[in-house]
């Protein structure tokens, strides 16, 4: 039965856990309940049980329990039975006892219901991957394709698909057989095609894979039948982006199809599956995008599906080389066709050929090839301006998809296309009523938000700044409209911000424009408000954000709200107060330097040892964020950049002998959005004061009037860049990343340790940990993968003392075990032998790390420990006095 441990969980959540014991239990009851409801009920609710706690001890035990109702039950019971393995597919290799599982679900095959039989041939596929190689359940899935009921041969063929993507022995074994039920000629259209389907799995590799698709290309002409046809096309696409080698071919054939057959259906799986292998688009000879461009230009039913494929195409890099410069000069097939789709009556076409068009003339920017992309601009603008007049259809995504192709335009060659795009969408959004806008206003705004957060704000949305002025107003006049719940406001305060920002760091700017802001934010709602507060501390803007903080604290629903924005906005205050009055303390302190410069070289190295501690800080918490963003780790590496400058900085003033430190000079750290350019900020200003100073011949050695002005300097402008990183202004907490449990465990008080060890024993420590769900950080964000889990294992002594509480920081540990274990379906564990020379209390501390899939480790933790004693073994010490009393 599962132990209590599996309840001693570190689990920082909060909420209470129902225990696993009492779960299982529950879920017992209930399976043995004489209601078929409350069976049903019971069988459904263990997928959520395996996710909560997906221990082997008790996922064995369920399915045992399952495989039972499963034995005895009627059909339906079996049917949720199903569903179950069908979702639980992770924990199946954590059944411990696979030949008792297998024993009572095989045993219903005997059963005379040929539906039982199905559902059993059905359940042993879902399980396949814990019984691959089973002989006797190849022979059943064999017995049961010769069966005369359609449901057990259905079934079957769905085992057959299952087996055979584990088992490449029964792949080879069933392909001769399959081919044989294709080949039958009183085989039914519908049956024939679910075998074709099943063939995509059952090829055996690229060698056997030739036979296969010998034998399908062949029942192309055999089988003319539209069913028959599309699901042959779909085995073939499917075995040749499998087995790669046979794409050029595959590619000829669909192409042939699609250009030749009459049946539209069929024409349009043929595009379907060209869509599939576009994803080799280094595999397609040249000839065959352009009989592509052929076939869209000719097929005009389906030229929305050709350029679908050409989007997939120009992925490849060197597709898009090969369209944006062609050896001859000339323009090549594929750009010709997009360039005249793009000016489409269509504009969904028109919208995915500029996509196309897009992708291949930003590759040539960014390799430097030549291209001319003014036909593409004007195409963008005028597909811009067509959605603003309705057309009958909805028009939102052809101008999200060309607003993106602005964006991307623009950031490959801002100089040509960013001002421009800026002017377009400003006069669009002059057209667009503030009030009603909706969707189209709110894209509009974003695109400018896009444009703003490059490197070369302000320039590149500056042409845009007088209709974002007016838009202002306009909010500030009129009530916002609760339909898109403020977006619209939030994505103009944002662009603005961002202007504000890139203006500010090339000259000093009045401050009244925060007061336009405020006027347009007083009406929204609390969300609103806050969303604005959040984009002010993302673009350095803290003395606005407190504002609007400090109102909201005072308006919170609840007080964990009061208490979350309190805390934000003395934050923000504290930041924009110390910005601030950096200017106050320079001018001050600038009268009488060289009065200080007695005492000022102790404070110095103290404040430069103070700073590294900080450097150091910021990457142990970038070795933390395992499921950040990257933008947020962006800015945590800058901040341990620019305090490990500032350390070096202040060290080189101090030191006796003041050279250049090589560590920092050959590492550069380049800005790619408005928001690491302010982060910069700040570093780039400590490498030119820095260069100012130690550079200048006239400098004397020692702390001179000019060092201490170079450090003011310095920290007036360390003042100036600071901004929230993208994670920390959405409020995102970290959470628990895994949980862990140890045994022994710790006993319950009055016990002061949780075991007893002799020192001539070792204790056997043992871990077991689950790897927790990550919360979605955004659809673009691609979660790190957890690929190991690195285990540390670690014996302190307590030092002899009368007090209760001891603290073992400086204490050094006896004994360090590290070791990597690779989680299996989110769970892993680790055992680890621990002994001890001599006696006393001794904590025993394990503490987890991950590894992801680039080999990078992770200090995530948690970190659990628990009390051992050590004490002399009385036996051996007996033992060795009477071996002594001999002699």
């Amino acid at each position: 039965m599962i132990g209590v441990r599996l309840n001693t969980f570190n689990d920082n959540s909060g909420e209470p856990e129902q225990d696993a014991n009492s779960a299982l239990t529950e879920l017992d009851k209930g399976l043995r309940s004489g209601k078929v409801g409350e069976q049903c009920e019971a069988i459904v609710r263990f997928p959520r049980l395996f996710e909560k706690y997906p221990f082997p001890i008790l996922i064995n035990s369920s399915f045992l329990k399952l495989a039972d109702v499963f034995r005895m039950g009627n059909n339906f019971l079996r049917l949720w039975v199903l569903r179950v393995c069908q979702q639980s597919e992770k924990h199946l290799d954590k059944i411990l006892n696979v030949d008792e599982f297998l024993r009572r679900v095989f045993s219903v095959l005997h059963s005379n219901d040929p539906v039982a039989r199905a559902l059993a041939l059905r359940t042993l596929g879902a399980v396949a991957g814990i019984i691959p190689e089973r002989q006797n359940v190849h022979h059943a899935i064999r017995r049961g394709l010769d069966s005369h009921d359609n449901v057990e041969v259905d079934a079957a063929i769905y085992a057959t698909t299952r087996f055979a993507a584990h088992s490449n022995v029964f792949a080879v074994a069933m392909c001769n057989k399959l081919s044989d039920m294709v080949e039958c000629e009183s085989t039914g259209a519908e049956r024939r095609a679910k075998l074709v389907r099943a063939l995509r799995t059952v090829h055996g590799g690229a060698i056997r894979a030739e036979g296969v698709l010998k034998l399908l290309r062949s029942l192309l002409e055999r089988f003319p039948s539209s069913s028959s046809v599309r699901a042959a096309i779909t085995a073939l696409t499917a075995i040749a982006a499998d087995t790669v080698v046979h794409v050029p071919d595959q590619v000829e054939l669909l192409l042939d199809i699609a250009m030749k057959d009459a049946r539209s259906a069929v024409r349009r799986a043929a595009l379907v599956g060209l869509r599939k292998l576009a994803e080799h688009a280094a595999l397609w000879p040249a000839e065959c995008i352009r009989q592509l461009v052929l076939c869209a230009d000719t097929q005009h039913t389906h030229a929305m599906l050709c350029l679908e494929v050409m989007q997939i195409l120009v992925q490849c890099p060197a597709v898009c080389a090969a369209a944006g410069s062609p050896p001859g000069g000339a323009a090549s097939a594929l750009r010709q066709y997009c360039g005249d789709a793009a000016v489409s009556a269509d504009l969904r076409q028109a919208a995915v050929a500029a996509a196309v068009l897009t992708k291949i003339v930003v590759h040539c920017y960014e390799e430097s090839l030549p291209v001319e992309g003014a036909d593409l601009m004007l195409a963008l603008e005028s597909l811009v301006i067509a959605t603003s007049f309705p057309s009958g259809q909805n028009n939102t995504k052809p101008l999200r998809m060309a607003l993106q192709c602005l964006v991307q335009l623009s950031n490959a060659e801002p100089k040509v296309y960013a001002a421009r795009t800026a002017t377009v969408l400003g006069s669009q959004l002059q057209n667009c009523n503030w009030k009603y806008g909706g969707v189209r206003l709110a894209s509009l705004l974003e695109a400018l938000a896009a444009l703003g957060g490059g490197t070369h704000c302000p320039e590149s949305i500056a042409p845009a700044m007088p209709a974002l002025l007016s838009a202002l107003d306009s909010a500030a006049e009129q009530e916002l409209d609760e339909s898109n719940g403020g977006t619209s406001l939030v994505l103009l305060c944002t662009v603005i911000f961002q202007e504000r920002a890139g203006k500010s760091l090339s000259c000093k700017i009045n401050s009244a424009w925060e007061e336009r802001v405020l006027s347009a934010v007083q009406t929204a709602d609390g969300w609103t408000r806050y969303r604005v507060a959040r984009a002010a501390l993302r673009y350095g803007h803290h003395r606005l954000a407190a504002d609007i903080l400090k109102r909201l604290s005072e308006e919170a629903p609840s007080e964990s709200a009061q208490r979350w924005l309190t805390a934000l906005y003395r934050a923000a205050a504290a930041d924009a107060k110390l910005i601030e009055e950096v200017y106050a303390t320079y001018g001050m302190a600038a009268r009488d330097p060289a009065a200080k410069a007695g005492a000022c070289a102790t404070a110095l190295r103290r404040a430069a040892r103070a700073v590294a501690a900080v450097a150091t800080r910021y990457a142990a918490i970038a070795r933390t964020a395992f499921h950040a963003d990257d933008s947020t780790l962006r800015h945590l590496l800058i901040s341990q950049h620019t305090y490990t400058q500032l350390s070096h900085f202040l060290d080189r003033i101090t030191s006796s002998q003041p050279e250049r430190s090589t560590e920092l000079t050959t590492q550069e750290m380049k800005a790619t959005t408005l928001e690491e350019m302010i982060a910069l900020s700040a570093s780039n200003a400590i490498t030119k004061i820095s260069t100012k100073l130690f550079d200048n011949p006239t400098t004397n050695p020692g702390i001179t009037h000019r060092h201490l002005e170079a450090v003011l300097a310095l920290v007036r402008a360390c003042g100036g860049g600071a901004v929230w990183p993208r994670g920390v202004c959405a409020g995102r907490a970290g959470g628990a990343l895994c949980r862990v449990s140890l045994t022994p465990a710790f006993r319950a008080p009055p016990a002061e340790h949780a075991a007893t060890l002799p020192q001539s024993h070792k204790l056997a420590l043992k871990l077991e940990g689950v790897v927790l769900p990550a919360v979605p950080l955004s659809k673009r964000q691609k979660q790190r993968q957890v690929k190991g889990v690195q285990i540390t294992v670690t014996a302190t002594p307590h030092p002899r003392t009368n007090e209760k509480t001891v603290e073992l920081t400086n204490v050094p540990p006896i004994l360090t075990a590290v070791q990597t274990v690779t989680p299996v379906r989110d769970f892993f564990s680790a055992q680890q032998l621990v002994s001890v020379n001599t006696a006393g209390l001794y904590t025993v501390a394990v503490e987890a790390a991950f590894v992801d899939e680039k080999g990078e480790l992770w200090n995530t933790g948690p970190r659990t420990s628990i009390v051992i004693k050590a004490h002399e073994d009385p036996n051996s010490k007996g033992t060795v006095q009477n071996q002594r009393g001999r002699f």
